[in-house]
């Protein structure tokens, strides 16, 4: 029998089976909502962004460092996004779109309400938009320093 616990940097264990299950969840929420979003989405996801990052910030107040990076993550994805003088394909563009409507979902893979816990899955949906797009993204950055 194969033991199918991790242990992580803290020395808790978690079971890989519970964790690929989840994962696996938080991937078929986010193609959802990719499939479903439209263009005219845009602006209402854009203007959910600022009350949910908010939120998330009022509660990692005591230096959640992993919070914090997750808030500038959504912070550059939503400005790139926003930004009107940059030129974002429309895929890439739903991407980011797909990836913020899931962070916005109260109840996804794992609920929100969950202190910190419920935005695991919220980052690691955020990390693979970072990972499919880190072209876009550099691309970016380089945009802003020469702006």
């Amino acid at each position: 029998m194969t033991n199918n616990k991790k242990t992580n940097n803290k020395g808790r264990s978690h079971n890989t089976e519970q964790l690929n299950s989840e994962n696996d969840t938080a991937q078929i929420l986010f193609e959802q909502q990719l499939c479903a979003l439209k263009p005219e989405d845009e602006e209402r996801i854009l203007g959910e962004i600022p009350a949910k990052t908010r939120a998330l910030a009022d509660k990692a107040t005591t230096s959640k460092i992993s919070i914090r990076r997750l808030l500038r993550e959504i912070q550059l994805l939503s400005e790139m996004v926003r930004n009107r003088k940059f030129s974002l394909q429309w895929k890439s563009k739903a991407i980011v779109l797909g990836g913020l409507a899931y962070f916005l979902l109260p109840t996804d893979a794992i609920p929100d309400f969950i202190p910190f816990v419920g935005y695991i899955d919220d980052g690691a949906v955020i990390a693979a938009v970072l990972r499919m797009l880190a072209h876009e993204i550099e691309r970016y950055t380089n945009f802003k320093q020469n702006v």
